[in-house]
């Protein structure tokens, strides 16, 4: 017997669930949070286009695209509409939204939102507390959409053992205080990024 083994990046599979949509040029709310990171770590931050999805991502991008139709149950059945993928400019800064819920009652026009939705894959402890990434991510598209509530659709598969992947929807509150206050660290990033590009480029 013979076996041929071909590599096949997840990511060309994930692209048939889940189409990367043109990122437009600008800051974008994960780039500021991911050289936050790097700056606290003490690490070089990391030039725009550096940035390469890993496996682990593009499984993320499968279980979004997968949970959709189970969102727009569950929000119907609770009074609400699903809206998935969205893009948000506020203040210059850039964030690509999973989804958000409206009223089932509206009309689609200037719409409070009343929740931020985020789906995540993960090896790791599900809970968002853990997480800090993933709550500076929600706390940034809740003050673009000026709601105070994000929920979770989080997605686990432990590392080792016998497979038991399990799912759990996580209602995180933030107060108005705290959503102000990450939004400003987040332009203060963005600001100090760029005075580095004038300094680089003058």
């Amino acid at each position: 017997m013979e076996i041929a083994t071909t590599p096949i990046p997840l990511s060309d599979i994930a692209s048939q669930f889940d189409p990367h949509l043109p990122r437009t040029p600008g800051y974008h709310v994960t780039d500021l949070i991911r050289a936050q990171e790097r700056m606290v770590k003490g690490k070089a931050i990391e030039e725009e286009g550096e940035f390469v999805e890993n496996g682990l991502m593009s499984w993320g991008r499968i279980w979004e695209a997968s949970a959709r139709p189970w969102l727009v149950e569950y929000c119907w059945a609770l009074g609400f509409h699903f809206l998935p993928s969205q893009e948000r400019v506020v203040d210059g800064l850039i964030g690509n939204l999973d989804g958000t819920t409206i009223s089932r009652n509206s009309n689609y026009r200037n719409e409070q939102t009343f929740a931020v939705i985020e789906t995540k894959a993960t090896t790791g402890n599900p809970d968002p507390h853990t997480k800090p990434n993933w709550i500076a991510q929600v706390k940034a598209y809740c003050y673009m959409e000026n709601t105070t509530l994000a929920w979770f659709l989080v997605l686990h598969a432990p590392r080792g053992g016998a497979p038991d992947y399990r799912c759990y929807l996580h209602q995180v509150q933030f107060t108005k205080e705290e959503l102000s206050e990450h939004w400003q660290s987040l332009q203060g990033t963005r600001d100090y990024l760029e005075a580095r590009r004038m300094e680089v480029g003058s």
